[in-house]
């Protein structure tokens, strides 16, 4: 199911999803969206890895490995905005050390995090 998901997704010109892989067994995905055309150069970042696989190394393994993917295919793509729920430390720190920076907030209860290429 998670494959045809990905698949349905990529079929579109505004994301790319790419699954997160543990022994070639998915435990969770990458997402990049584009709002209204790739020309902007800004894409959102999202993500998510399955709950039992928490706490291993997975979301910052995944992270680190796409934003590096992404700005070396795409020379258009300048900026990565992620999101992130109030109170999630553990997303703050993977995209911490994935080298993005706060943004502020980006709408009640989340903040907003930047990286640039």
């Amino acid at each position: 199911m998670a494959e045809a998901l990905i698949e349905i997704s990529n079929a579109g010109s505004h994301h790319q999803v790419l699954a997160v892989l543990f022994d070639d067994v998915p435990v969770g995905q990458v997402r990049l969206h584009w709002e209204d055309d790739r020309a902007s150069g800004v894409a959102e970042l999202s993500y998510w890895i399955g709950r039992s696989y928490w706490g291993q190394g997975f979301a910052r393994a995944a992270i680190t490995t796409f934003v590096k993917q992404s700005f070396a295919e795409d020379a258009l793509l300048m900026r990565l905005v992620a999101r992130v729920k109030q109170g999630n430390t553990a997303s703050r720190r993977v995209l911490d050390r994935a080298g993005f920076r706060s943004g502020g907030l980006a709408q009640p209860g989340w903040d907003l995090f930047l990286r640039e290429r």
